[in-house]
């Protein structure tokens, strides 16, 4: 199963609205880092890269679109 996230930080329909739209700034721009950093904090996850090799991991991993993060209880 894939799927992919979409964040964003509040304050982002500035630059979607129809009347008075603006530019936003590059510090309030949500970084690829920022999100990994951010997943892995809020849902204790762990980000693997594709060329990892995944055998011989704990059989408690679980994978979501190429993120694979660790549960206790399963789904």
């Amino acid at each position: 199963m894939d799927f992919f996230v979409v964040l964003e930080r509040p304050g982002y329909r500035v630059g979607r609205r129809r009347r008075c739209k603006s530019r936003i700034g590059i510090q309030h721009r949500v970084t690829k880092d920022d999100a990994m950093k951010w997943f892995q904090v809020k849902y204790e996850g762990v980000i693997l890269n594709k060329s990892q090799n995944i055998t011989g991991l704990a059989p408690t991993l679980q994978q979501i679109g190429g993120i694979y993060f660790q549960s206790e209880e399963g789904w």
